[in-house]
């Protein structure tokens, strides 16, 4: 609860509860989430990964979906497919519109990210299901002579969809994994310094590359000036009245 309450969101946005600012700084990272890959920037790099992830996406769907729907109920799938796709990408637009009016940033946790990934990616399954009932209603032949030889293209098509972002995230995810055990023995140590009965938090910090983001900054913060609902939640749950932040490197 104390996460979502009004006194809880950032003090130092000037995002947060006000409307059209708000809604502006969604439009924008709106269009970053569906262009860029970090949601951050749009690097041509980004974007040209970003677009052909997403294109190979939705010709893999749209070639798959063409050969298992039924032309005599094309009329309701493509109404279905439609609002279908409409409703995902309104949704992820409205948790990034959420997540700033409230917090004053895009998304608030990685969950919100994923599940703003996962609508998008959804509604390009559904655009491309609602333009394949399209072509096969206008189609003569139930099924197009020559999809029958493209189907390997099209499976293709989702393969390198899976493929393009699992090589940008790869080196992250390998060096994560190569400090597993060090990530694990500071959370032990966190844990056995919140049971400490100092009133002091020692929290250790590895900045990894998906797991153990830091969101505290060097350093010894009381509990009168909690700077995130994360460190508050700790200080309470633990009972402590200030936490002194240290970041740990693989070399220590």
């Amino acid at each position: 609860f104390s996460r979502v309450s009004p006194g809880k969101a950032h003090a130092y946005s000037q995002i947060a509860y006000h409307f059209m600012p708000s809604l502006a700084a969604t439009l924008q990272a709106f269009v970053k989430t569906l262009l860029s890959t970090d949601e951050q920037t749009l690097a041509w790099q980004t974007v040209l990964l970003s677009i052909l992830t997403k294109i190979s996406f939705f010709m893999g769907c749209y070639g798959i979906l063409f050969r298992i729907i039924r032309k005599e109920s094309v009329p309701q799938i493509a109404r279905t497919l439609l609002a279908f796709t409409f409703a995902c990408f309104t949704t992820s637009f409205l948790i990034i519109a959420a997540s700033f009016y409230h917090f004053g940033t895009p998304y608030q946790g990685a969950r919100h990210v994923t599940m703003g990934h996962c609508l998008n990616f959804i509604g390009i399954a559904s655009m491309a299901g609602f333009l394949a009932s399209i072509k096969l209603h206008r189609s003569d032949q139930p099924i197009c002579p020559s999809l029958a030889s493209l189907s390997k293209l099209y499976t293709g098509g989702l393969m390198l969809s899976l493929l393009i972002p699992s090589i940008q995230i790869a080196p992250k995810l390998f060096s994560d994994y190569r400090n597993y055990h060090l990530i694990q023995s500071i959370k032990i140590q966190n844990w056995e310094s919140g049971k400490a009965l100092q009133n002091n938090l020692f929290y250790y910090i590895f900045p990894g590359q998906f797991v153990s983001v830091n969101e505290c900054p060097p350093g010894t913060h009381s509990f009168s000036s909690p700077f995130s609902p994360e460190i508050l939640g700790m200080m309470q749950f633990f009972h402590k009245t200030s936490i002194t932040c240290v970041i740990v490197n693989s070399k220590n």
